[in-house]
């Protein structure tokens, strides 16, 4: 995928040239959106192993285990499964083998996937940013203890509802940029572990 198209994909089932494994994106990111499409489809799932994938991407992403073990995990917890919300998880085990199929997947298992993808999509806005290949700039004097705290409290019990007061806690501290201040105050955006802007504040990639 070009660039440049990224900014006008919604759908992510679109994404078919997008090099999910590319070296310019970091796997954490990967694994913490799987993550947030597992925590949606949880209800959906029956193959208790594929259940036991969602932690254990989680822990991948936050560098409790590596990705070699969680290939070797999750061959060990494979059992036989039937449903397209456990199939999703053997897609993605393994970020080397996957690419927008599984995405495709979870799709699939929803009666409206055209509502569902633009869900999905608004999910990748969130971890990705507006274009992970053309990073946002931001300034380290943006990181006040206010902004910082905000951002470590939502990254850590997962309720991002302070994301209007961490706008304005940044634009205290002069933030001015239009990409971050309009993603902490869109009313419609979900925000997830992993939100781009909270990973500025924090320091995480």
């Amino acid at each position: 995928m070009p660039t440049g198209s990224w900014t006008y994909v919604e759908n992510p089932s679109r994404f078919d040239d997008y090099n999910w494994d590319s070296d310019d994106l970091p796997a954490r990111k990967f694994y913490l959106f799987i993550v947030e499409i597992g925590r949606r489809l949880r209800h959906l799932m029956s193959d208790e192993g594929a259940i036991t994938m969602i932690d254990l991407c989680e822990q991948c992403a936050e560098g409790r285990i590596t990705e070699d073990e969680l290939s070797d995990l999750a061959l060990e917890h494979r059992t036989d499964y039937s449903g397209a919300a456990d199939n999703l998880y053997w897609w993605v085990a393994d970020r080397y083998k996957v690419s927008s199929r599984g995405v495709s997947v979870a799709l699939n298992v929803f009666a409206d996937p055209g509502q569902t993808a633009l869900e999905w999509g608004a999910l990748v806005r969130d971890i990705y940013g507006p274009n992970p290949f053309l990073p946002v700039s931001f300034s380290p004097s943006w990181r006040t203890d206010t902004a910082v705290s905000l951002a470590r409290t939502m990254y850590e019990s997962r309720d991002f509802s302070a994301m209007s007061i961490l706008a304005d806690a940044l634009q205290d501290a002069g933030c001015d940029s239009a990409d971050i201040l309009d993603h902490c105050r869109n009313a419609t955006q979900p925000h997830v572990r992993g939100c781009w802007v909270v990973d500025l504040l924090l320091g995480k990639s």
